[in-house]
């Protein structure tokens, strides 16, 4: 019987320290991380300091792209219809809870920021269609959730 607890005990805590298990915290497996990001994504909500209301969008059609070599692209227009294009590079941290991007000029979301830029997103949900992430610039809290785009 002394067996059968101590077998059933070391197998609840391989269990639960197994990172093979591990999720991101609006969901996703982290093991998961690098194949799931290596997509086409756009744009489909944008949260600015928890709310998506009265935000007038300066931009439309945002793609980005995570290419498994490390490099990075995006791509949208500008209320006028001028397209925008812009590329870099990418990694995800350690531990894939963020997503480091580098070489990347500066982003027009919204009537309400001047022009955003960051090189750390955090990662809140990676799954095979949707990632979702956020990030601080000027002291607002940005959130993306994108689709995968087929």
């Amino acid at each position: 019987m002394k067996r059968i607890i101590h077998i059933a005990l070391t197998l609840l805590v391989i269990s639960v320290l197994s990172p093979g298990c591990q999720k991101y915290d609006d969901g996703g497996l982290i093991n998961k991380s690098d194949k799931r990001l290596n997509q086409f994504w756009s744009l489909e909500n944008y949260v600015r300091n928890g709310s998506s209301t009265n935000l007038k969008m300066l931009i439309k059609n945002y793609e980005e792209e995570f290419n498994e070599n490390g490099n990075y692209q995006r791509s949208y227009q500008d209320t006028l219809g001028h397209h925008y294009f812009d590329t870099g590079s990418w990694r995800l941290s350690e531990d894939k809870s963020k997503i480091y991007v580098a070489s990347l000029e500066k982003l027009p979301v919204s009537s309400m920021d001047v022009q955003l830029t960051t090189e750390v997103y955090t990662v809140l949900r990676l799954k095979s269609k949707e990632l979702k992430y956020s990030f601080v610039s000027e002291g607002n809290l940005h959130e993306f959730t994108l689709k995968r785009k087929d």
